[in-house]
């Protein structure tokens, strides 16, 4: 089944619109780091046309777009696009429920130096819904596939925000020859989940577990502790080039929400995360919320380059 949405604007479906005031009030989602909802704030995401939709408005046909493509990787279709050429290429991927517009203002800067693709994941932007459970395991497979029939070749830069942390951290340990540096974008830890849990009332951990299943594409919250687990038994990264981002502005969770010790525990774990690999470096993005891709793009897109050009060496 296809998710219906605006090809001039790239936004998700109206549903997805109405909760946006909701989820902006609720905390537990945004900490927990992987946002419950893919509503668009930035500009239009312009793309190449796709059979069947519309011409992009003047605004979209006006910035630089690369090739697009539905890609079947087992029996329901993915949406990538590509720019740029190089080598190694850039992919990009997005937290829960964020679809790859989220990339807007990061691809043209890392396209003008490599090549560089993001894709909508099962149940995302136009890609179709996937099979269950949405894993990371499984997750990880689709994407493997989709690389391969799009003969997009590695090895690979991957680029993982929040829950997509989780994805990435797995694909470089299932496919380690074809990772040659990660980039970590507010990335969720396998540890995530059972450590927040403990800083929450009862209430608060309730609520957050039943937000964190509003999103698009069926991941619930049980496969979200399933991929925790499969990352921490997963076997080690390789010695790659590696940057961790973490977000500088503090959530607020409003009364009763415990700020400074969430804070505390997320710089923790993503202090962690830097230890994945021996040539790694954490950067802070000082005007950053959680989607930093979005607040602070060119930190993002510098990042990025800083991976490719070690990767190069």
């Amino acid at each position: 089944m296809m998710v219906a949405w605006d090809p001039r604007t790239r936004r998700q479906p109206n549903d997805c619109t109405r909760m946006r005031g909701r989820l902006r009030r609720l905390a537990w989602v945004s900490v927990l780091l992987l946002a419950a909802c893919s509503v668009e704030t930035g500009p239009p995401v312009p793309s190449a046309p796709l059979s069947g939709e519309s011409e992009p408005t003047a605004a979209a046909s006006a910035t630089p777009t690369g090739v697009s493509r539905f890609v079947d990787v087992g029996g329901h279709r993915l949406w990538m696009e590509c720019q740029g050429t190089g080598s190694p290429a850039v992919v990009l991927e997005g937290g829960l429920g964020v679809y790859s517009g989220t990339w807007f203002a990061v691809m043209p800067a890392v396209a003008s130096g490599t090549r560089v693709c993001r894709y909508d994941r099962a149940g995302l932007g136009q890609s179709d819904a996937g099979p269950k459970p949405r894993t990371s395991r499984r997750m990880v497979t689709e994407l493997h596939t989709l690389l391969t029939k799009a003969h997009v070749s590695g090895p690979y830069v991957l680029v993982g925000h929040s829950l997509a942390g989780l994805n990435v951290h797995l694909y470089a340990s299932t496919y380690p020859k074809e990772v040659a540096g990660l980039v970590l974008v507010d990335a969720v830890h396998p540890d995530l989940d059972r450590r927040i849990e403990k800083l929450l009332s009862a209430r608060q951990v309730a609520q957050r577990r039943a937000d964190l299943e509003l999103n698009q594409e069926g991941i619930r919250f049980a496969d979200i502790l399933t991929s925790e687990a499969q990352v921490r038994v997963a076997r080690p990264v390789p010695d790659v080039p590696l940057v961790v981002l973490r977000h500088g502005l503090p959530f607020e969770g409003g009364s009763n929400w415990p700020t400074e010790a969430v804070e505390k525990l997320w710089a923790e774990l993503q202090n962690d995360l830097a230890k994945l690999t021996p040539r790694s470096q954490v950067i802070v993005a000082a005007k950053s919320h959680h989607r930093i891709q979005e607040d602070e793009p060119g930190v993002v897109s510098a990042a990025i380059e800083q991976v490719v050009r070690a990767a190069r060496k």
